[in-house]
């Protein structure tokens, strides 16, 4: 049998008063049962102090949509005129077969650097949509690029480069 003075002394539990416990969160000091304790990097911590926070990377605003899209938009026509460019140059300079395979493969560059610039106009916060930002400006500069007369190119060789450009835009930016 406890002592009279030590009775009083007993904790209860603030979420479950029945409940006797020696336990208090490391950070409000409540006191805790173990239903109710919820292990931290730090010590023992109740249901409201022990909650997970977001990490700051995932944490996207409106404004970083807007920046990402912006962006999106501009290296998609930058990226169709340098398409252009570039393969006026190249098949001036080789022959056909190697022309149309090296004009092709411009996307796969094209899609690293979109999605490595994106990704730090954003200051490299990650999203399903980022991605999704990145991966279509790929595919749009693919269908920009058709549009223009004079880009000479392989369609199947155009197909697969955007495939891995596309995959390459995304990796800086996926969840």
């Amino acid at each position: 049998m406890c002592p009279p003075n030590e009775a009083s002394n007993i904790e209860h539990c603030y979420w479950h008063p029945g409940v006797e416990t020696g336990l208090s969160c490391s950070h409000c000091q409540k006191s805790i049962c173990p239903n109710c304790m919820v292990q931290a990097h730090v010590g023992i911590r109740c249901k409201e102090c022990g909650k997970p926070t977001q990490i700051p990377i995932f944490e996207i605003k409106a404004s970083h949509y807007i920046k990402s899209t912006t962006l999106a938009i501009a290296l998609t026509l930058l990226g169709a005129i340098s398409w252009f460019g570039l393969s006026q140059l190249i098949y001036l300079v080789m022959p056909d077969e190697v022309s149309f395979l090296l004009i092709s493969l411009f996307l796969v560059p094209f899609g690293y650097v979109s999605g490595n610039l994106i990704s730090r106009s954003v200051n490299r916060k990650r999203s399903t949509i980022l991605a999704a930002i990145a991966g279509v400006t790929v595919a749009a500069t693919f269908i920009v690029a058709l549009q223009i007369p004079g880009i000479l190119m392989i369609p199947i060789y155009g197909i697969i480069a955007t495939i891995a450009g596309t995959f390459l835009a995304i990796q800086p930016l996926r969840k």
